[in-house]
């Protein structure tokens, strides 16, 4: 019984304690009953059927945490340029997904050049690659909830393994139902069982979380080889020679030992680029060499840039370690073809809070955290050190000796960045935050940088020594405003020149990573992201679609005593959302709770309740009132 208790604490979730917020009560404050529900909820899950294994409290979890790690954002896909603008690129459904290999099924090989289904179908390969398990089953959970929550379909203990286990497996393979097939489809198969109401299991939606689930995936093996099968047969099914979606299709290819998909797509690959080098990372050429796939003869190489893509995409993959997991770019700096400085993107040591002086009128950066929530009146979570990232071309200015001996000579430099998913290259021009600035600032004659295409575009810079990078950057008006990244390159290149003027002897590389070891540590310890390639979290699910674990009632201790009840309530009418209090006379709460609802709806007030949506009377808080304090003791004097 205890460890029932103890289990049952473990599994009140966060959303249900109190958040203290400055100026208003927290939303939801954690009563007696709900904790009391929690409790029951774990030592339910504790008593459970013979069926399910027993699981430790972190294995049970540990799923529910790595769905927070898989990429919901696809490089590429077709979105308007306002959704590409706010976040890169669009997030895409697994129901999206789900559609795209219908249509390329049903699609005829001459309909197939068509460029949006091309970026969908390279998409399918991206999500086949770094999507897991997790965000498959979360997506199966969110509609059995949907079904008990919305439809009011509560599943019995049987049908959690007769159409909950069916599901979960169906969605890992990218066939999760909509909420009406399932819905259709739970409907049916309960004609024929003649379920009574006694045998329905309150806690079905728990214990799937908590235990069925997390045993699922780990009997489901194979899903992910499924889900590559699926994409490399859909790709295939097109024909058609694209260089991004066959280096892809290469990688899916090896994952699956697909020995004779590999050879084709590196015969397309080999088609419409001079050197492999030019297209795939170092790590994975090396992979293929010792396959005996590839033979590469790097003595007698009459083009010099692919050595050097291949050095700058080493230098990309140390980021890992200086922690930058995605974004990673390395940078070569070349003066009369001589390597003279290397950098990659690596984590800067923190900035100091900045905020708004009302003093000055303009934003500045504080000297210490006290100071800005005194002044800028910040709170404690802006006032806190701000992470930074250095990045690659920077890095490879602070190597060099004297930077004026840069704009004597004819300087380039050369940037490689990886793809986030695949073991290509991605478009690695120099960024606006910064980058390019100082680089025109400081004499850079040209660039040179990959286009993800099997290429190198190139680009003469224009020499600008009055260009005051800081204004127009992150002490400017525009969307730069306040940037920590440019900030971060300003400051550095100032301490740089001033380390130039002393006669201090210039950063190596190993110098500069150092550094930011610190943040990274500190990074590792607040959120350890174990798996790279995955592009942004997935955001906390809504207060609307929680799900109920339990329903108690409450009973009053002196159910033969009529007392006053005070009830705040919020309700939407016909015109608007109105908040309300309300007083009644009972002997216990469910019996005023009663009569609010006759009194308002007998007004007309409410609008219609629709059995496939939420209430739309929305009880906030009761009370029992003193008899001094109510309202008819107050209007009687």
């Amino acid at each position: 019984m205890l460890t029932a208790l103890a289990f049952g604490a473990a599994c009140v979730p966060w959303r249900c304690w109190p958040r203290p917020v400055a100026g208003r009560r927290p939303d939801r404050p954690l009563s007696l009953g709900r904790l009391g529900m929690w409790f029951a909820a774990g030592a339910g899950v504790c008593v459970r059927s013979a069926r399910a294994r027993t699981l430790t409290r972190g294995e049970a979890e540990s799923w529910r945490e790595r769905r927070g790690l898989v990429g919901q954002e696809l490089e590429g896909w077709p979105c308007s340029s306002a959704a590409s603008r706010q976040s890169g690129h669009p997030k895409v459904s697994n129901r999206e997904l789900q559609k795209v290999l219908d249509q390329i099924r049903s699609t005829p090989k001459q309909d197939v050049s068509s460029k949006p289904l091309l970026a969908r179908a390279r998409g399918l390969l991206r999500a086949a690659l770094i999507r897991e398990n997790a965000m498959f089953a979360d997506e199966a959970l969110g509609v059995l909830g949907r079904l008990q929550h919305h439809r009011g379909l509560q599943l019995s203990e049987e049908e959690l393994y007769r159409f909950a286990e069916p599901l979960v497996k169906r969605s890992l393979r990218w066939r999760c139902p909509s909420d009406e097939e399932a819905a259709e489809e739970l409907i049916r198969q309960r004609g024929d069982l003649n379920l009574p109401e006694d045998q329905v299991f309150e806690k079905s939606l728990s214990l799937l979380a908590t235990q069925l689930i997390p045993a699922w995936l780990e009997d489901a093996q194979n899903a992910r080889a499924d889900r590559l099968k699926m994409a490399s047969e859909s790709w295939e099914s097109l024909g058609v020679e694209d260089l991004e979606g066959a280096v892809l299709h290469v990688s899916v290819s090896l994952e699956l030992g697909d020995r004779r998909a590999l050879r084709r797509s590196l015969e397309v690959i080999l088609s419409q680029t001079t050197d492999l080098r030019l297209v795939l990372q170092p790590a994975f050429l090396a992979d293929l060499e010792a396959r005996g796939l590839v033979s590469l003869d790097t003595r007698n190489s009459s083009n010099h840039w692919c050595q050097h893509v291949q050095r700058a995409a080493s230098l990309a993959c140390l980021g890992e370690k200086a922690g930058v997991l995605l974004r990673r770019h390395g940078a070569l700096l070349l003066s009369e073809g001589q390597v003279i400085a290397e950098g990659f993107n690596h984590c800067a040591p923190p900035l100091r809070p900045r905020g708004l002086d009302p003093q000055l009128g303009r934003h500045r950066t504080f000297d210490s955290p006290e100071e800005a929530r005194t002044v800028a009146k910040l709170s404690w979570k802006r006032s806190r050190p701000r992470p930074a990232q250095r990045h690659a071309e920077v890095h490879c200015l602070l190597q060099v000796p004297q930077l004026e001996s840069l704009k004597s000579s004819h300087t380039e430099i050369l940037i490689v960045e990886l793809a986030d998913v695949g073991p290509g290259f991605a478009w690695a021009e120099p960024c606006s935050r910064g980058c390019m600035q100082l680089l025109m600032k400081h004499g850079v004659r040209q660039g040179w940088w990959t286009d993800g295409k099997g290429g190198l575009v190139t680009r003469p810079f224009r020499h600008e020594p009055g260009l005051d990078v800081a204004a127009a950057t992150f002490e400017g008006s525009g969307r730069l405003s306040n940037d920590p990244i440019s900030e971060r390159s300003c400051l550095d290149m100032a301490w740089k020149q001033l380390r130039e003027t002393e006669g201090c002897r210039p950063w190596t590389q190993e110098e500069l990573v150092q550094q930011g070891a610190e943040a990274v540590a500190e990074q590792q310890r607040q959120a350890p992201l174990k798996l790279r390639g995955r592009v942004f979290p997935l955001p906390p699910r809504k207060r609307s679609t929680e799900y109920a674990q339990a329903v108690n009632e409450l009973h009053d201790t002196s159910p033969t005593k009529v007392k006053n009840y005070g009830i705040w309530l919020r309700y939407d009418s016909r015109t608007n959302t109105h908040n309300m209090y309300k007083e009644y006379r009972n002997i216990n709460i469910n019996g005023a709770v009663g009569q609010l609802y006759q009194e308002i709806f007998r007004r007309s007030q409410v609008l219609t309740l629709d059995p496939f949506r939420s209430f739309t009377l929305q009880r906030c808080r009761t009370r029992t009132v003193a008899e001094s304090m109510s309202w008819r003791c107050m209007a009687t004097g």
